[in-house]
C-alpha cells in the first residue's frame, strides 16, 4: 500500500516527520513512492531530491521489506536534460530506490498526458542508464544503503509548530547540501530512534518533545 508523495507540496523537498517517515514505521503505508520533476522548481540543486528519498528511506528502513522505494525519475523532455536527468536517475538509485520508474517515454504526438519525451538525446540517455543498471542490479536487488554516521534529525513536534516555515525550509535544505558536499554519510533520524551508530547528530528544528530534549541532553 503506497501513496505518490509529491515533494512541491508545503516546502518543496522538505517533507513533514508525520507524512513522509511516521506511516511507514507504523505500518499504515508499506511502499514509499516519490517522484522528482526537478527541473520545475528552482532550487539550489537537483541534487536536492536526495533530502526527501531520504526522509522516506527513514521509514522504510523498518519495515519488513527493508527499504523498497519507488521513485519516479522524469526524463520529461524539454524540461530535464540528458545530463541531469542521468544524475538524477542515479542519485535515486543511490538513496536506495529499488523501483524506477520514468512515467512516459514517448513523444507528445502520443502521450496522452502532459509529461513527454521529446528529442532523441534523452531516449539514448535512458537506454545508456539503463544497461549501466544492467551490470550491477542482481548486486543492488539484494543490497540496503549502509548505516551513516551523521544524523540529521527530523520531528513530529517541529511539524506540528511549523518549524519549516520560509525561511527555514531553505536554511535546512542548503544544510542538508552543505553535508552532503562534505563527503559525509548522511542519514535523516528521527527524535524519537535510538541514536546508536551516529557520531554527529545535527538538530535545526526549534521544538521537538520534552522527552527528545532529555535524551539529547544525555547524548
Amino acid at each position: 500500500v503506497g501513496a505518490n508523495f509529491s515533494p512541491h507540496q508545503g516546502q518543496p523537498y522538505l517533507g513533514e516527520t508525520y507524512k513522509w517517515i511516521s506511516p511507514f514505521r507504523e505500518g499504515a503505508l508499506t511502499l514509499p513512492w516519490t517522484e522528482d520533476y526537478a527541473f520545475l522548481i528552482p532550487i539550489a540543486s537537483p541534487q536536492q531530491m536526495g533530502l526527501p528519498l531520504d526522509q522516506l528511506r527513514a521509514g522504510a528502513r523498518f519495515l519488513p521489506s527493508g527499504d523498497a522505494l519507488h521513485a519516479y525519475v522524469m526524463p520529461h523532455t524539454p524540461g530535464a536534460t540528458p545530463r541531469s536527468w542521468r544524475r538524477q536517475f542515479h542519485q535515486a538509485i543511490a538513496h536506495g530506490a529499488k523501483v524506477l520508474d520514468l512515467y512516459e517515454v514517448m513523444p507528445l504526438v502520443d502521450a496522452y498526458t502532459e509529461n513527454y519525451v521529446d528529442g532523441t538525446p534523452m531516449v539514448r540517455a535512458i537506454r545508456r542508464a539503463l544497461h549501466e543498471l544492467g551490470t550491477y542490479e542482481d548486486i543492488l536487488a539484494g543490497a540496503r544503503v549502509a548505516q551513516g554516521n551523521v544524523g540529521l534529525i527530523f520531528s513530529e513536534t517541529a511539524d506540528i509548530w511549523n518549524d519549516a516555515a520560509a525561511p527555514f525550509a531553505a536554511e535546512k535544505r542548503s544544510l542538508y547540501l552543505a553535508l552532503k558536499h562534505e563527503q559525509l554519510a548522511l542519514d535523516v533520524v528521527t527524535d524519537d530512534e535510538p541514536w546508536d551508530g551516529y557520531k554527529v547528530l545535527v538538530l535545526t528544528d526549534r521544538h521537538v518533545t520534552r522527552a527528545a530534549a532529555a535524551r539529547l541532553a544525555a547524548w
